[in-house]
């Protein structure tokens, strides 16, 4: 079980994060239901969410997709997880 991914190659569809750090969803595989998370923006193109309840099997080169609501901001692709 995971409870924090980091990824790279973050893709922002605004340009740019909304902030350093926010509130959002996190889906770590396709069909998954959103999970609640903490993001925080570590680099220009990197960043860790802290997902609130524990997802089965995130793994390093699968994507973490971002969204606010209904909004998709963007993403990346896993470098690591962690329980």
């Amino acid at each position: 079980m995971t409870r924090r991914v980091r990824a790279a190659g973050a893709r922002w569809l605004k340009g740019e994060p909304p902030a350093r750090r926010f509130r959002a969803q996190v889906k770590v595989r396709y069909q998954m239901e959103p999970v609640p998370v903490e993001v925080a923006v570590e680099g220009e193109d990197t960043f860790s969410a802290e997902l609130d309840e524990p997802v089965p099997a995130a793994a390093p080169g699968q994507s973490a997709v971002v969204y606010l609501g209904d909004e998709l901001l963007g993403g990346g692709v896993i470098l690591s997880s962690s329980p």
